[in-house]
C-alpha cells in the first residue's frame, strides 16, 4: 500500500489549523474574544448586533485592521495584554463607548454585571456608583437600599440613614 498512511487524523487537523491560523493567534482565547466583539458590532446577522452595532458601538480601527505592519489581532493582544484568568472577559468601561484601548479592560463576571446599562447609578462619595457598590461602601444591605428608593426616599437619605438591626 505504497503512498497510503493510516493516521489518527491529527496531521490533517493540524494542517487545517495551520491554514486557518491568523497571526499564530487562532488558539489564543483573545483572538476569539476580539472576533466576537467585531461580530457583535458589525455583523447584522449576529443575534447580539442590536445591543452593540445597532446602538452605534464599534471596534477601533487599530483592532480591526491593525497598524504599523501589525494585524488587528496583534494590536489587540499588545494593547490588552494577557487575560488574567479564564474567568475574565472583555469589558468596556463606558457602555456607550467603543471597543478601544482607552475604553476596555479585562473584568470578572461580577465587575461586568456592575457595569451594565440596566444598572441605576447614583452619585456617592464623589463618583457614580451602582447600588451594589454603594451597599458595600455604606454597609447597608442592598435590598434595604433598593426598598428605600422604591418607597421614594431620596438617595442621600437612603444611603445615610442607618439600617434598623
Amino acid at each position: 500500500m505504497s503512498g497510503h498512511t493510516l493516521s489518527c487524523g491529527c496531521f490533517k487537523r493540524d494542517a487545517l489549523i495551520e491554514r486557518q491560523t491568523v497571526d499564530g493567534l487562532s488558539r489564543d482565547a483573545r483572538y476569539s474574544i476580539l472576533q466576537n466583539a467585531i461580530g457583535r458590532c458589525f455583523d447584522t446577522e449576529n443575534p447580539r448586533y442590536a445591543n452593540y452595532g445597532g446602538r452605534g458601538i464599534t471596534v477601533c480601527d487599530r483592532w480591526r485592521f491593525g497598524e504599523a505592519g501589525r494585524t488587528g489581532a496583534e494590536c489587540f493582544c499588545d494593547d490588552m495584554g494577557e487575560r488574567p484568568t479564564a474567568g475574565h472577559s472583555l469589558d468596556r468601561e463606558d457602555n456607550d463607548g467603543p471597543y478601544s484601548p482607552s475604553n476596555c479592560r479585562w473584568a470578572t463576571r461580577t465587575e461586568q454585571q456592575r457595569n451594565t446599562r440596566s444598572n441605576a447609578v447614583f452619585l456617592y462619595s464623589g463618583a457614580l456608583r451602582s447600588l451594589v457598590e454603594i451597599s458595600e461602601l455604606c454597609g447597608i444591605n442592598y435590598q434595604t437600599l433598593a426598598t428605600r428608593l422604591r418607597r421614594g426616599w431620596s438617595p442621600s437619605r437612603a444611603f445615610s440613614t442607618p439600617a434598623n438591626r
